[in-house]
């Protein structure tokens, strides 16, 4: 039972090294074939996913004690909501335990922004992207510093957390 195995490796094996150029150009175009299609791929495996909400990311002095981290995340989501009629709710999300896999400070946080249907938006043309461009002015873009906060950018919720 074993034998047929054996002698096909071995007329096989026999054939490759017969035909070692031509062996080897296989071996090279299929290498370059998968180069070009790795290229092609991306850097991203998991599609992009339009869950109806924002997230943005937001720092704080490190020092910022509960009561002025939670003031200041109030004053964003006032901003937030009184600034885009096509925001449903703003949530914030301050600090993480430390047992977490992302623990994160006081001075850390997650702005939640829900969005109503896209048919009650009057702005933007029902874009996300160009909501999100304003959204981003508004605040004076990512990274930009505020009196005593930053902000790293706007993203979908399952984007910003890899």
């Amino acid at each position: 039972m074993v034998a047929p195995f054996v002698s096909t490796v071995l007329g096989a094996g026999a054939i490759v090294v017969r035909y070692r150029l031509v062996t080897m150009g296989f071996a090279m175009a299929a290498l370059a074939l998968a180069g070009v299609l790795l290229s092609q791929m991306g850097s991203e495996f998991m599609p992009r996913l339009d869950e109806g909400s924002i997230l943005i990311e937001s720092r704080k002095l490190p020092g910022v004690s509960v009561t002025q981290s939670v003031a200041l995340s109030t004053q964003v989501e006032n901003v937030l909501m009184k600034g885009f009629p096509e925001i449903s709710s703003v949530v914030t999300k301050i600090g993480r335990p430390d047992l977490a896999t992302e623990a994160m400070g006081v001075h850390q946080g997650d702005i939640y922004v829900l969005l109503k249907p896209r048919s009650e938006w009057k702005r933007f043309g029902r874009s996300k992207p160009q909501l999100i461009e304003a959204i981003d002015k508004s605040m004076g873009g990512p990274g930009s510093a505020g009196a005593a906060w930053s902000w790293r950018g706007v993203s979908w919720p399952a984007r910003t957390r890899r």
